[in-house]
């Protein structure tokens, strides 16, 4: 009966190991691949880990003041969208995001809990086009109100839907009108054409091609980052300039 036991307590001991072993092993493999997909999105990566069911990332900024950097709201998007992919459902509930500086120095940290939370009242855009035609559409819709882009990219999401980018150039005294119709234009494409973009990102620049404003918005989950030149001050489609890193970068 001893001896029974004794190994009964040996293969328990085993198995145990066993299950430690591979679930590590999962877990290097799952942060491994969350880091080569936000670096393959232009996020500049510090490092990438777990604590429980909440994936950490830290991102580099190239600020040297209190305000996130258009490239940092890029990375902070391109962190959220990973979040939310389904291969991460069942591991990833939160993400915590801090910018840090050569000197080492986090000056912002946000930490988004339900993070896969779709608000009740949004409807998930049906996509009835390809990326050409939904893109040949955006254009039009744009030059109809007068918005003559520079760019404009549709491509596949690998959340639902597809990802639209459009750069125009625009006097900042505009920009405050423009950003809540181009958001309203492209909810009207999809809802009467099917081109089914779910999120976009606009890159609005002046006369001289100097970047003013840069903004993400995700019409699905319902939250929008942005950054803004100093320049525009308190000018800005927001109402108010932002006077923190936080406030620079969310608006959820």
């Amino acid at each position: 009966m001893k001896s029974k036991i004794v190994w009964t307590g040996i293969i328990g001991a085993i198995a145990a190991s066993l299950f430690f072993i591979t679930s590590s092993a999962e877990s290097v493999d799952q942060t491994d691949s969350i880091k080569k997909e936000l670096l393959a999105d232009g996020a500049d990566v510090l490092s990438v880990e777990f604590e429980n069911s909440n994936l950490k990332v830290e991102l580099h900024t190239e600020s040297d003041g209190s305000m996130a950097t258009s490239e940092d709201i890029k990375g902070i998007r391109a962190t959220r969208n990973v979040a939310r992919m389904a291969a991460n459902e069942d591991t990833i509930h939160s993400i915590t995001v801090a910018l840090k500086r050569d000197d080492g120095n986090s000056f912002y940290k946000e930490t988004m809990n339900d993070i896969r939370n779709i608000p009740a009242f949004t409807a998930v855009p049906e996509v009835k086009l390809g990326n050409d035609e939904s893109k040949k559409r955006l254009e039009q819709e744009l030059s109809g109100h007068a918005v003559f882009p520079t760019a404009v990219e549709v491509a596949d999401y690998a959340l639902n839907g597809k990802r639209a980018s459009v750069s125009f150039i625009s006097d900042a005294t505009a920009v405050n009108a423009l950003i809540p119709q181009i958001e309203q234009w492209i909810t009207q494409l999809n809802k009467g054409q099917g081109t089914g973009i779910t999120q976009y990102d606009l890159n609005v620049y002046d006369d001289s091609k100097k970047l003013l404003v840069y903004l993400s918005a995700d019409l699905v989950y319902k939250d929008t980052l942005w950054w803004q030149n100093p320049s525009l001050g308190s000018s800005t489609w927001t109402g108010h300039g932002p006077k923190t890193a936080e406030d620079t970068a969310t608006n959820t």
